[in-house]
């Protein structure tokens, strides 16, 4: 999906119409460069990351990929499963943005070191084009005081391969002579990892039972994880309510050992239903087990 000026002309119309002017601070007074607001498809920023799933600031405009991992900030559109990168020159009137094709579409990589994230990820390859390469086919920044500063764009399509307006971006300042780059937008922008969706969970219970009134009942319960199938630690209570309707109330607290399994003792004073309960963590959802009963018999 190769693009040129004509590709930016929406982008750009849509910072003109926002009042968006050129400004000489440059990346060294810290300003937000005047292409970087007004434009409602700017969604997300980019984070540049090596191998090992650091974040990298700076790198070399000579050899590809000039980063290992390319991550956005958040999902750019829903439902979409590739993305590509392309390398924009930002102008200052309608119809003079400049795009070249970074890396091809790709699926989001999945091999990424999981401090990235869950977030679109492109992987970079050994036969992306140079940065170098593209600086030498586009023309300088016309923005005042930004003349060598270059916006990285991420885009992304769904399985059918329709890509969506939304886009996220990160800019570099080029050093043609030292034949480096470094992020001068957003400043040391990074990808803060979604958190871990929990685990289910599974909450097992006792068998139901009839017992002479006053007899001291011993009901077991196991934590598991629905997904690793193992037990966990963690706090559980005991709920009770009578044999026929009423509501639930706690009756006892326990602590669930590692292996999950935690019991309580009752005295049958009189036919009930019990449950467990347990009210879930950053890393397990929460459980009710299924109903147990304990019948006392009634006396001849």
């Amino acid at each position: 999906m190769r693009r040129g000026v004509a590709w930016c002309a929406t982008t750009a119309a849509a910072l003109a119409a926002a009042g968006t002017v050129a400004v000489a601070a440059g990346p060294a007074g810290a300003a937000t460069p005047p292409w970087e607001s007004g434009d409602a498809n700017d969604v997300a920023t980019l984070a540049f990351y090596d191998a090992s799933g650091a974040v990298i600031t700076h790198g070399s405009t000579s050899t590809a990929p000039f980063a290992a991992f390319v991550a956005a900030s958040k999902d750019i559109r829903s439902g979409d499963t590739s993305a590509d990168l392309e390398f924009v020159t930002p102008g200052t009137t309608p119809g003079t943005f400049y795009a070249q094709e970074l890396t091809g579409y790709a699926k989001y990589a999945t091999g990424a070191p999981s401090s990235i994230g869950a977030v679109p990820v492109v992987a970079g390859a050994s036969g992306d084009a140079t940065l170098d390469t593209l600086v030498g086919n586009s023309k300088p920044n016309p923005n005042s005081g930004y003349s060598n500063v270059y916006q990285i764009r991420m885009y992304t399509a769904n399985a059918a391969g329709q890509q969506g307006s939304g886009y996220a971006a990160a800019d570099i300042q080029i050093n043609a002579s030292a034949h480096t780059w470094t992020e001068v937008y957003p400043s040391g922008s990074t990808v803060t990892p979604p958190p871990k969706a929990a685990d289910a969970t599974t909450l097992s219970a006792s068998k139901n039972v009839t017992v002479a009134k006053g007899k001291s009942v011993k009901l077991t319960t196991k934590l598991t994880d629905r997904r690793t199938h193992k037990g966990f630690a963690g706090k559980v209570q005991l709920l009770r309510a009578p044999a026929k309707g009423g509501k639930f109330k706690v009756v006892k607290t326990v602590s669930a050992a590692r292996s999950g399994a935690a019991s309580a003792t009752v005295k049958a004073t009189a036919s009930a239903r019990y449950e467990w309960h347990f009210a879930g963590t950053k890393t397990h959802k929460a459980a009710t087990s299924r109903v147990s009963r304990i019948t006392v018999k009634a006396k001849h």
